[in-house]
């Protein structure tokens, strides 16, 4: 039986080393066709963003891999008997050998995958929202920039300065924010990336008050129910403009 026992063993290993070898060639292939394909049109730090810790992702997919399966599907369908009528040779001990990986490969590797993703350190990925951040503050820079020297001289000082300000203050938080994303791809303790400013909050607070008060008026008849109508029509449009400018996490938790 010890020896039985070594030879699937044997096989396991051979075939989790095979997979681990295949994913990386196939991971390697795709990514070479992919930076040989559009490399030129990313930028550099985004290049370098993609190829940080692939080779953990990597080896997390290889070791994911549930394998046996299909071998002990065909082992069972393996006749009992040859057309001549002898037994099948070997057959339960093709059947114990596929039962041998499949343990192997589908329960070890899958209790001890939670271990392999501490001791790989691999954190959440916040990449999208990371580039996406700085895709915003590229186009927020370039708007300051456009209307510093590009935009029409019809426009008064006062409204120039105005807009001036507004892609300030959104430059400004964009910066803090992908400041944040940098930190928390450097330490294990996550700090919130998205904020929102007190005159969100204030806003946000109003908007309740208004919304209680309304319920309020409705219930008193004060007004008409056609004029109330209307009126929490014109919140729901505002609510919803205000909620584009919040940030995502915000929008989820208030729904």
């Amino acid at each position: 039986m010890s020896t039985l026992v070594g030879y699937g063993l044997i096989i396991s290993l051979v075939t989790i080393i095979v997979r681990i070898l295949w994913v990386f060639t196939s991971a390697w292939f795709f990514n070479l066709f992919t930076w040989k394909t559009k490399g030129s049109n990313r930028l550099p730090d985004i290049q370098r963003r993609e190829r940080s810790d692939t080779w953990k992702n990597v080896l997390i997919v290889a070791w994911t891999g549930t394998r046996g399966v299909v071998s002990m599907a065909a082992a069972l369908a393996l006749p009992f008997t040859l057309d001549n009528g002898k037994h099948f040779p070997q057959r339960h001990l093709i059947i114990f050998l596929s039962f041998v990986v499949i343990f192997l490969t589908l329960v070890v590797q899958g209790f001890s995958l939670p271990l392999l993703i501490r001791i790989l350190k691999v954190q959440p990925s916040g990449n999208e929202d990371k580039e996406e951040k700085e895709l915003q503050l590229y186009l927020a820079s370039s708007t300051l920039h456009f209307i510093d020297h590009e935009l029409s001289k019809k426009l008064k000082a006062g409204i120039r300065s105005e807009l001036k300000k507004k892609y300030e203050q959104l430059t400004t938080r964009l910066d803090k924010e992908i400041h944040a994303h940098k930190l928390n791809e450097k330490q294990k303790r996550q700090i919130p990336v998205r904020t929102i400013s007190p005159m969100q909050e204030a806003q946000q607070e109003i908007a309740l008050f208004q919304r209680e008060l309304l319920l309020k008026l409705h219930k008193d008849g004060k007004f008409s129910h056609a004029a109330i109508k209307q009126v929490e029509k014109d919140m729901d449009i505002d609510e919803l403009k205000f909620n584009q400018l919040l940030p995502k996490d915000e929008q989820s938790s208030d729904t």
